[in-house]
């Protein structure tokens, strides 16, 4: 797993996202309000940066800051976002401010001019999948021993593979399959890929794409 790397956290990102996504800013691009609007609306845009500067800092994800935080991606993000934001309420994450699920660009080699990574439609130059990066959505595990966090992420990988159909002739397929391109492709980010302990003795859940 490639891991992207930009240069610097982008200037306009809520300082929710910046709280929740540090631990992963080094993996991904993410997706924030305002980023999405700043082609649209830069007056409101700055606006927004400014009163944002003036406010306290958000407080990190639940009540102590993530140790570990991975990815996964098949297809468009906003369906599988829900489908983590459930998982993580199972988990006991009820509140608002514990739910860790965050949309976003990741796997991809590089970003675009001024670190930009963007959806279509935007300066070619930025466009997520001319990057190498796909639609991905971050969660967050607590801190806490190892065996806890493998736990909890083999509970999101569970999630992760109950988003695949199986074909008659055995095969599994995405639920969005007419979402198609590299930048809809499944991809699942780990920090130290499969040298990680939370890949260890789930590697062979992972390559036959299923969990017991």
């Amino acid at each position: 797993m490639v891991w992207a790397q930009p240069a610097t956290v982008p200037a306009l990102a809520t300082a929710a996202a910046r709280a929740l996504s540090s631990a992963l800013l080094a993996a991904a691009v993410l997706v924030t309000p305002a980023a999405a609007l700043a082609d649209e609306a830069p007056a409101a845009v700055a606006a927004a940066a400014a009163s944002e500067a003036a406010a306290p800092a958000a407080p990190a994800f639940g009540r102590k800051a993530p140790a570990e935080t991975v990815y996964f991606g098949n297809g468009c993000f906003w369906g599988r976002q829900k489908d983590f934001v459930d998982a993580e309420k199972a988990l006991g994450r009820t509140s608002p401010a514990d739910i860790s699920s965050l949309v976003g660009y990741a796997a991809g080699k590089k970003t675009g001019p001024g670190d930009k990574v963007c959806y279509y439609y935007s300066d070619p130059r930025t466009i997520y999948e001319k990057l190498g990066h796909a639609e991905v959505v971050q969660v967050a595990l607590t801190q806490s021993d190892e065996e806890q966090q493998r736990q909890e992420f083999r509970t999101f990988a569970d999630t992760y593979f109950r988003q695949f159909q199986r074909l008659r002739n055995g095969k599994m397929q995405r639920l969005d399959p007419q979402d198609s391109g590299a930048g809809y492709r499944n991809v699942v980010g780990i920090p130290g890929g499969v040298n990680s302990p939370l890949f260890k003795g789930q590697d062979t859940t992972i390559s036959r794409g299923q969990v017991f």
